[in-house]
């Protein structure tokens, strides 16, 4: 998750680094993990639900090196999103379906 350069001492954080600063935010204890997927090679999806709220969090990460468009779904409406080159995003919505924000 971190890199230190033992010559230099600088740090290095890797996407992992961030996934887990953005699990630890977000999904709160007692999650139930309902949905995880790897897109080609592309990108890399876990999404929770809260147990205490019924919110839903989704966390996607884009390792490549080129913007990766994609729909987040749920009960039958989409949501088209893009995400840039090597980022991760979080999104949170609720149980009803009132949007990710």
């Amino acid at each position: 998750m971190v890199t230190i350069d033992s010559n230099t001492g600088a740090v290095t954080r890797n996407m992992e680094y961030y996934m887990l600063g953005h699990a630890s935010r977000f999904v709160r204890p007692g999650a139930e993990r309902i949905a995880s997927s790897t897109v080609a090679g592309t990108l890399d999806t876990v999404a929770f639900r809260n147990a205490d709220d019924g919110s839903i969090v989704l966390i996607v990460c884009n390792s490549t090196a080129s913007e990766q468009r994609f729909t987040v779904r749920s009960d039958g409406q989409g949501l088209p999103m893009s995400l840039p080159a090597r980022a991760l995003p979080r999104s949170c919505g609720s149980p009803r379906n009132e949007g990710l924000t």
